[in-house]
């Protein structure tokens, strides 16, 4: 039979462990060069909520330009990856200089958009995305640029 004390502890130890475990699965989740969210809005009369996950790819997909995967997965099950509007894809260094981009469609809910850089863009430290998705303006700051990361 098992003291009081000794069952306290052992619970207080198996409570740490879980702790430790879930903080490292949330941690892993986490990545620098990846960003979720979810917004709405007016599609033909019905409204549609739309999620969308943003990763930075680097050089990885094209040497010579930026890349940014856009997955997204709306409530309608609409082909949403052809109202990303290719005139509105910045691509800004911390000094603000400015890259245009070239979207690239991969398939109804994926698409990468390519910004082709020179020696004058600062690629590494922070950059900004902006893009407009329908009508809804999205910008997303990343902080430093991944020398490769695994194409999904």
């Amino acid at each position: 039979m098992m003291s009081k004390h000794r069952r306290a502890a052992s619970l207080a130890a198996a409570l740490s462990v879980f702790m430790l475990l879930s903080a490292g699965i949330a941690q892993a989740e986490k990545t620098p060069f990846e960003k979720k969210g979810t917004f709405g809005f007016d599609y033909h009369g019905s409204f549609v909520t739309l999620s969308y996950t943003i990763t930075y790819l680097g050089e990885s997909a094209r040497p010579g330009s930026l890349t940014f995967q856009i997955d997204l997965e709306d409530s309608k099950g609409f082909s949403l990856s052809q109202e990303v509007k290719e005139s509105e894809c910045v691509l800004k260094d911390a000094r603000n200089d400015k890259v245009a981009g070239t979207v690239e469609m991969v398939s109804d809910s994926r698409i990468r958009i390519h910004f082709p850089y020179d020696e004058e863009f600062k690629a590494d430290g922070r950059v900004k995305l902006y893009t407009v998705i329908r009508d809804y303006k999205l910008m997303k700051t990343f902080r430093e640029a991944p020398s490769s990361v695994a194409i999904k």
